[in-house]
């Protein structure tokens, strides 16, 4: 069964076993942990060897312990069981459920989830950092924090160049808004918020981005998978965040923004159209999407509504190799708290 535009498949039985539930009613399919997973051109390929180039292989079924090759080259691979449990978490009628028990729980460090088989036009090896997720997260902090550690970057609406110190935003354009222009070939030709033009984005060369270091906020998520092809040696900040308190936020605030994980299975729905439920489990379930895409250490998680300065400054600063900022006596300054809202009015 395709999803969307066959970015996902869905089989009847655990290509591992044969069974039609794996024993996986806790959890998602999952391949044997330790595995050191890592893009391989237009799949994911494992140290075991191209014959595990398919995505979201089932290296080791859990309930059998079985292991086995995948004959589903490029796809994502669940079993029936799985998929039937994503689909209850993230489009779930019940209003009294909470954020989805698995999306909580369960340890996804892996890319068995929704990991499109991507290839770039072009690559780079330039070490673009980007920002695995959606706004509402701590993104416009972030920007400003990276700024601060003189670290190139573009953030929507924001553009900053440490080589010359030169900022430049889209709110004193004609009409204001919008991304910056040096994003603008990434959207729709529509206006005050555009959505990310997907299709026209995979026909584009996306090593243009190697003019800066870091590319975080939308389009970043939206274009997750096609970024991880066109930079293969890329690293993630993951902005985390209360999924209930974010989809809070988000739906209040930018209700035609893209929905986490949705857009990974080519389902395009805004975050308005979806109940806060269901808008908080895709925030989790894609959190643990990104951290299953990369080795652990070229992923960074902060979360800048429960982290002390000390921690976030310390973590940023070690990740992007800069030294520790200091004010004017010398010692370490708060870490920027900003967001979206008060950018615009400022």
């Amino acid at each position: 069964r395709e999803v969307g535009t066959a970015m996902a498949a869905v089989v009847d039985a655990c290509p591992t076993c044969g069974e039609a539930a794996c024993g996986t009613r806790r959890g998602f399919c999952k391949p044997r942990r330790n595995q050191p997973w890592q893009l391989n051109g237009g799949g994911l390929s494992t140290s075991r060897g191209p014959e595990y180039a398919a995505v979201g292989v089932v290296a080791s079924c859990r309930r059998k312990g079985q292991s086995g090759r995948c004959t589903s080259p490029n796809v994502l691979v669940m079993c029936l069981t799985c998929f039937t449990m994503l689909q209850q978490c993230v489009f779930s009628l019940e209003d009294d459920i909470q954020v989805c028990e698995t999306a909580q729980t369960v340890d996804l460090a892996l890319p068995s989830l929704a990991i499109p088989s991507v290839s770039a036009r072009a690559t780079s090896m330039h070490p673009l950092i980007l920002g695995g997720s959606p706004g509402s997260t701590g993104t416009m902090s972030l920007y400003f924090a990276l700024k601060q550690l003189g670290v190139s970057t573009v953030h929507y609406s924001r553009m900053f160049n440490a080589t010359t110190g030169e900022e430049t935003t889209s709110y004193g354009l004609q009409p204001p808004g919008g991304p910056v222009p040096f994003l603008r070939r990434l959207f729709t030709p529509t206006h005050p918020a555009p959505p990310v033009d997907a299709d026209a984005a995979r026909e584009i060369d996306l090593t243009f981005l190697r003019d800066t270091d870091a590319l975080i906020d939308t389009p970043s998520m939206e274009l997750f998978f096609e970024l991880l092809a066109a930079f293969p040696n890329a690293k993630v900040i993951l902005t985390a965040r209360d999924p209930a308190s974010w989809a809070k936020s988000r739906q209040a605030r930018h209700p035609t923004d893209a929905t986490p994980l949705l857009h990974a299975l080519n389902v395009r729905a805004p975050i308005g159209a979806v109940s806060a439920t269901q808008a908080a489990s895709a925030l989790a379930l894609w959190h643990r999407v990104v951290l299953g895409s990369l080795p652990p250490s070229r992923v960074l998680v902060l979360d800048v509504f429960a982290m002390d300065a000390r921690t976030l400054w310390t973590r940023l600063a070690a990740f992007v190799r800069r030294p520790l900022p200091t004010d004017e006596h010398g010692a370490l300054p708060p870490f920027p708290h900003m967001h979206y809202g008060e950018d615009v009015g400022g």
